[in-house]
């Protein structure tokens, strides 16, 4: 049987309200409830990394010193030098003065050296020390019957300043002020006694050198003997005075007094270096 395509169409629109009353009944879907969301964590603190180390950054630590308890860590002491210093030795001194010919066939004058001090003032490295010397020596000629001999005692007080690069070495500059006792002694066949002349005379010494120690500890915070040996040289000068030896008698005498002998004007300047051995506290 042929149905027609209008009463078809007829049908559809007639039930379309009927549709839509029914859906409108039916309950809507509910959606479910979300779940409770988490608090998102606090962000990590940011930490600025490490610098890389250059050329000349240390990445060394100290290690850690256990101190008993209550006790405050002392920071080291710097080293010490203010120790007495004695000192034994020979200088050999070149004399160029023409009078000084009257005495020795040659321009060396050999003495021996004491000398002590007392470093009052330090500061690091550096020490400054003065106290007293003491050089004597002589020398003896002979010519034409007479027999001349010269004895030259020179007492100064030294003054010097010592660098210590180490504890075992050290150099330093050093200026001798002082005076001098110049002992002329004249013997003459002809005559019933010697002839003397003991003039003093200004003198000083500038020099320069360095001491190596020997032996000894290198811990100079406290007190202890060292021994060192010392080499130094210089310069020596004197004030310039006439030589003019007399017997040695009283004016008084009987046989009266004698003219006196003219040997010259001598001066003992001249370059001389010091070798020794020295002791400190």
């Amino acid at each position: 049987m042929k149905v027609g395509l209008a009463p078809l169409l007829t049908a559809v629109v007639l039930s379309l309200p009927t549709l839509a009353r029914a859906q409108a009944a039916e309950p809507a879907d509910v959606p479910d409830e979300p779940a409770a969301v988490a608090p998102a964590p606090a962000p990590a603190p940011r930490v600025a990394p490490a610098p890389a180390p250059g050329p000349f950054t240390s990445t060394y630590t100290p290690p850690a010193v256990a101190h008993p308890e209550g006790a405050v860590p002392v920071a080291p002491s710097p080293p010490r030098y203010d120790y007495l210093r004695f000192g034994l030795g020979f200088r050999i001194g070149y004399i160029g003065d023409p009078a000084f010919d009257t005495f020795a066939d040659s321009d060396v004058l050999a003495q021996m050296s004491l000398d002590a001090s007392y470093a009052f003032y330090t500061k690091g490295k550096l020490a400054i020390a003065a106290g007293l010397g003491w050089d004597v020596g002589s020398r003896t000629a002979g010519a034409r019957g007479l027999t001349t001999k010269l004895t030259m005692h020179r007492l100064t007080v030294p003054v010097e300043a010592r660098w210590y690069f180490a504890p075992w070495f050290d150099v330093f500059a050093k200026v001798a002020p002082g005076t001098g006792a110049l002992y002329a002694r004249v013997e003459d066949s002809s005559s019933p006694r010697t002839l003397e002349h003991a003039p003093w005379v200004f003198a000083a010494d500038f020099s320069a050198g360095a001491s190596f120690r020997l032996a000894g500890t290198s811990d100079h915070e406290q007190r202890h003997p060292r021994l060192w040996v010392t080499s130094e040289i210089g310069y020596g000068v004197t004030s310039e005075h006439a030589l003019r030896p007399r017997p040695n008698r009283d004016e008084a005498d009987v046989l009266g007094s004698d003219q006196s002998t003219n040997l010259g004007s001598l001066a003992v300047n001249g370059v001389f270096w010091r070798t020794g051995l020295s002791l400190s506290f």
